[in-house]
């Protein structure tokens, strides 16, 4: 038998609507839920000494995992994985290439409960520089890293935003690492996720290892629209229950 889960990619912009004209947590909160995705991927979550990560978890994602990278006097701010499974390993990786942007790849590994044993995922979330050059350096250190880390017989997804206007770090992803973005493997245009008031940039991506890509879309209905200037990618999953349990 197959496993199949819906994964949430969202750059919700500290909690802020487009151009700042105004804060809601709650209804970030109330579009993810919404989504009733299994695995939720977030960038620009904000720490510190009331976080938003442990309001938006609340009673849905009982595990959760916060990767900070920038921090400034009145608080920090970073990637967040929000899961309904088990975690039972997570690690921050630092890929700041110059002091004015601090960017981080959280990678989560979380236990899908089996009747025997279970089903192990990586996650890895991330939110790359603006300027291209920039993100390829970080690519390179992520590449480093999954040579460490991916396991070729555990499934894994790899999702965040990429700031990848061009697709050109999309495409060295796709050669070099092993993930495959579900664009490609679907056929289909790169969902337009930025900025979210009208959408016309695929800014935030979704890849996938040792498992099958169903569907992909951005939720770019009311009220989503207005609540940070991405909109969130959903997508839907595939993996086999025949992988080796832990």
């Amino acid at each position: 038998m197959d496993l199949d889960l819906k994964i949430l990619s969202f750059n919700i912009h500290k909690g802020y609507s487009p151009y700042y004209f105004k804060k809601d947590i709650g209804a970030i909160k109330r579009v993810i839920e919404a989504s009733q995705a299994d695995l939720v991927l977030l960038q620009e979550v904000r720490g510190g000494k009331q976080p938003q990560f442990e309001h938006l978890a609340d009673e849905v994602w009982s595990h959760y995992a916060y990767g900070r990278n920038a921090v400034y006097p009145k608080g920090d701010h970073g990637n967040v994985v929000l899961s309904q499974y088990p975690i039972t390993h997570f690690y921050n990786l630092d890929l700041s290439v110059n002091r004015f942007e601090k960017r981080g790849m959280l990678h989560v590994r979380v236990e899908i409960p089996q009747k025997k044993g279970a089903l192990p995922l990586d996650l890895f979330c991330t939110h790359l520089d603006l300027l291209e050059h920039s993100r390829f350096k970080q690519i390179e250190r992520c590449l480093e890293y999954f040579k460490r880390e991916l396991r070729d017989e555990v499934p894994a997804i790899l999702g965040g935003d990429f700031n990848d206007w061009n697709g050109n770090v999309s495409r060295f992803i796709e050669k070099r690492s092993g993930f495959s973005e579900f664009s490609t493997l679907l056929d289909c245009p790169i969902p337009r996720t930025f900025p979210s008031v009208w959408p016309f940039l695929s800014l935030d991506r979704l890849f996938i290892h040792g498992a099958q890509a169903l569907r992909i879309e951005a939720i770019t209905e009311q009220p989503e629209r207005w609540i940070s200037d991405h909109c969130a990618l959903l997508a839907t999953i595939r993996i086999s229950k025949n992988k080796p349990t832990i």
